[in-house]
């Protein structure tokens, strides 16, 4: 997969977020949730490298592809959306 381009003035590197929290307003109001920001941290380039192998390391989904996977995938999808509260 290609390199993405970060937005204007932001450096690979740099700063970082990560945590628990969804970055929506439910998230921020009702979980329990913690974020901890990194700002020129050897930590963040770490994070960096690994966010990139990730992305080298993905497959993209195609949807017609998604649609036709086995029953007893979506049958153990649709257990663990079950539980996916207690998670």
């Amino acid at each position: 997969m290609k390199d993405h381009p970060l937005p204007d003035g932001e450096n690979p590197g740099e700063f970082a977020s990560i945590g628990s929290a969804n970055m929506d307003m439910r998230s921020f109001r009702l979980n329990f949730e913690v974020n901890a920001f990194l700002y020129r941290n050897h930590s963040v380039k770490r994070l960096v490298e690994d966010f990139r192998q990730d992305i080298s390391d993905s497959q993209q989904v195609m949807l017609n592809r998604y649609r036709q996977r086995k029953f007893h995938h979506r049958l153990y999808e649709s257990v663990a959306r079950l539980f996916s509260p207690l998670l």
